[in-house]
């Protein structure tokens, strides 16, 4: 007995087919090209765009650069060959990756139909073959296969998802809302890419140009998706690290991931953009990943350090940023890691820079450092109170932290999250550092 979902999956299917099926024979009388070279040709370039996608992880799907190639074929074949490679190509591409049967027949028939759709319609208002001396001609095309291309690939596709869920409707129009939100732009995009093919197979070039130019897009974006996944797997690393090293100690877990929380609210709250936001939340994640280097007796010692131990502990920051120069990508990371034990004063370590010379990254880490320092519990303290907590940054301001960053984190981050201080207390300079989270 067949479930739900796989009975509304296969009524879907016959639907598309039933479509399919009417939709070829009414268009099988519009300009075609159905010699085999240009077929084979297409069919190609078609398949390696079909291979190079990028997964949608919400969506449990993959996004190609096809629809490119599959707009070139409608210009330049007709609608009902360019449907025929289109299929074919999804069909083989489904069959590598060894896709369920259902699902596989259902995409080749929708992806079949869209095509079909899209070319019939093109010929329908008169722009197959497309004037590529017309700038209306070209805007049209563009226009018209971009908007139904989308409009159908997402009716199809998340109707087939949204099947899936115990409300059909609310499946697909959850999955629907994504959909809107991350592939018109691709789709858009990609229809760009088409045209520029296009032009290029009317020059000398012929499909030799075409194929190049497509070639060359997927190694970029392979090497950017390689480059990517290999930035996620050394910071993954890193954050495993960071977990390892809060775990060494019940007292300190969970330590660096709140202070990357803060860093991000102070960066957002000074209006720094988000890519700078991003390096300074990762680098307070790992502001403590030298201590990894630190014997446990002189890392959770609860008596006072000799100046020996002191002087040990006080090569974290340095041992911290050389655990991750190896990273070229994390080089901004590395500066904010080295410098967060470093006063706005000189006073600090390892090497005493001052003021504006420490980068702001590290400054913002330092005030959000040592307010989890203070208001979390330590074997030999319990935590501060906020307010004891404000005070303490109060009298640092100036001499160990960024009177701005002090500022920010008291006037607009502490009130965001609830604390808040009524009485107004005066700048104190010049007094011994608040207790610090070394």
């Amino acid at each position: 007995m067949l479930d739900r979902k796989t009975r509304a999956r296969i009524l879907l299917t016959v639907l598309v087919y039933g479509a399919v099926g009417v939709l070829t024979w009414v268009s099988r009388n519009y300009p075609a090209d159905w010699h085999f070279p240009q077929l084979l040709a297409f069919f190609v370039m078609a398949w390696l765009a079909e291979s190079d996608t990028v997964p949608i992880p919400q969506l449990n799907a993959y996004l190609s650069v096809s629809f490119a190639v599959f707009l070139v074929a409608i210009m330049m074949l007709g609608p009902l060959p360019a449907a025929v490679v289109a299929a074919s190509a999804v069909l083989a591409d489904g069959t590598r990756r060894r896709s369920r049967p259902l699902n596989l027949v259902y995409n080749v028939g929708q992806v079949y139909l869209s095509v079909l759709v899209t070319g019939t319609v093109l010929v329908l208002i008169g722009q197959i073959p497309p004037d590529p001396s017309s700038l209306s001609s070209i805007v049209t095309v563009l226009g018209v296969s971009v908007a139904l291309a989308f409009s159908l690939n997402t009716v199809l596709v998340d109707a087939f998802l949204a099947t899936r869920s115990p409300s059909f409707w609310g499946g697909f129009w959850s999955t629907a809302v994504i959909d809107l939100r991350s592939s018109p732009l691709s789709y858009l995009v990609t229809g760009m890419l088409g045209i520029l093919m296009y032009y290029i197979y009317l020059t000398p070039l012929g499909l030799l140009g075409t194929g190049f130019l497509l070639l060359a897009l997927i190694a970029v974006r392979f090497s950017a998706r390689h480059t990517a996944e290999l930035r996620e797997a050394h910071f993954e690393t890193m954050r495993i690290l960071s977990e390892v090293l809060d775990a060494r100690d019940p007292y300190t877990h969970g330590h660096s991931a709140r202070v990357a929380e803060l860093a991000r609210e102070i960066a957002s709250a000074m209006g720094l953009p988000d890519p700078e936001q991003q390096v300074i939340e990762s680098a307070a994640l790992l502001h403590d990943i030298g201590k990894v280097a630190i014997q446990d007796d002189i890392l959770f010692k609860t008596g006072a350090l000799t100046d020996a131990e002191f002087a040990r502990m006080r090569e974290h920051p340095e041992r911290g940023a050389q655990m991750i120069r190896p990273i070229g990508f994390l080089k901004s990371v590395q500066e904010i890691v080295r410098y967060h034990h470093e006063r706005y004063d000189g006073k600090g370590y390892p090497y005493g820079i001052k003021g504006t010379a420490i980068p702001l990254g590290a400054r913002i880490v330092a005030v959000a450092d040592a307010w989890d320092a203070m208001t979390s519990h330590r074997a030999y303290r319990a935590a501060l109170d906020p307010k004891v907590g404000v005070e303490q940054l109060l009298s640092g301001r100036g001499t160990q932290f960024d009177p701005q960053v002090v500022d920010v984190f008291v006037n607009k981050v502490l009130p965001a999250r609830g604390v808040r201080i009524f009485e107004e207390k005066s700048v104190q300079r010049g007094e011994p550092a608040l207790e610090h989270n070394t």
